[in-house]
């Protein structure tokens, strides 16, 4: 694969990005919650979640990430691998600081790179980064000194389970794994771990997959042109937001288990106001119908009169795989939705 990057955001929540000579990109989100009991921590801010903002930077990123290899994984909607092969020649120090020079300039996001031969090492390179002034770092060679300071329970691939029994029979960084016999890692574990071994050795064994995988996070929501402050106006934003969301449902062969309402007024005023609310459907669904009827209960929920509301959206919830086998019941108007489906598709 060559080498790879990891790199890391900041705006409000921390955002991480990985890369390696196929270059990762991560950016996971570290939420701050707020208390809304001043008394019982005085000292901690709040801060509402956005819910389209992660979608957004998201799309961003990857537009950035991508005018610097033409091979790129999205991982997830907060993880992303660059293939780096070709690019030898390069000062990759020095290529690492122009792409987190482009992604700050693009979305003023500030990131750290760790740069590695393997995804797993990447990993653990963009993790030092992270303790870095300027944010990039090239796993040195050999990587031992890195190695050998990397705790096992925090080695990419490793879940609690493994991490427990690893360090029962004395593994407790990512060096002592690494320098384990290939066959006990394949006879005690697995062929999975046996790749880990080999990717902690330089060797590529987790390439990158090209084709996106099926899309597993969906959010419709706008800033109005004028405050709402009607009931009949915020559930008619809710409805058309609803039946787009179901309609990339379909367009993706997903469903729903559940549908996410959220609203807020202008955060940049006074008596600021944000809530949500989740409703459970009565089974997994891309109908547009049975999802609206949720979403509408969830708006009448979350109004307050008297506000001015100047966002709204909708975020299914418990996203997955359309399960082929699930019968919905009769009269549900799956055809008259398909011919609305054609119909937008034509417009």
């Amino acid at each position: 694969l060559g080498n790879a990057i990891n790199m890391k955001f900041q705006l409000l929540r921390l955002f991480r990005i990985h890369g390696f000579p196929s270059v990762l990109i991560r950016y996971s989100s570290i939420i701050i919650f707020l208390s809304r009991e001043d008394d019982v921590l005085p000292s901690v801010l709040v801060y509402s979640s956005n819910y389209s903002l992660y979608g957004d930077l998201s799309q961003r990123v990857m537009s950035a990430l991508s005018e610097f290899t033409p091979e790129l994984e999205v991982y997830s909607i907060d993880e992303a691998f660059l293939n780096l092969q070709g690019f030898e020649n390069l000062d990759l120090s020095d290529y690492g600081r122009q792409i987190r020079q482009t992604v700050l300039q693009w979305t003023g996001v500030p990131t750290s790179i760790g740069i590695a031969q393997t995804k797993v090492l990447t990993k653990v390179a963009g993790d030092y980064a992270k303790q870095l002034a300027d944010g990039v770092l090239v796993m040195p060679q050999p990587p031992d000194p890195l190695l050998a300071d990397f705790p096992i329970s925090d080695l990419w691939g490793i879940g609690r389970k493994h991490s427990r029994s690893l360090q029962a029979q004395g593994i407790t960084t990512a060096l002592q794994l690494r320098d384990v016999e290939l066959s006990w890692a394949r006879k005690e574990y697995s062929v999975v771990m046996q790749h880990l071994v080999l990717e902690l050795r330089g060797q590529p064994c987790f390439s990158l997959e090209l084709n996106p995988a099926p899309k597993k996070s969906i959010t419709v929501s706008r800033s109005f042109s004028r405050s709402i402050t009607t009931l009949p106006e915020l559930r008619e934003a809710i409805a058309t937001y609803t039946s787009r969301a179901a309609e990339k449902l379909r367009q993706h062969e997903l469903s729903a288990d559940a549908i996410q309402v959220f609203a807020h007024t202008n955060r940049f005023k006074d008596n600021y106001f944000s809530d949500f609310t989740t409703l459970t459907l009565d089974y997994s669904s891309d109908n547009t119908t049975e999802i609206l009827k949720f979403a509408l209960r969830g708006c009448d929920r979350i109004f307050q009169p008297g506000l001015q509301f100047a966002k709204a959206g909708v975020m299914p919830a418990g996203v997955k795989a359309k399960d082929t086998a699930t019968v919905e019941p009769l009269g549900t108007g799956r055809r008259a939705i398909r011919c609305a489906d054609a119909n937008n598709g034509r417009n």
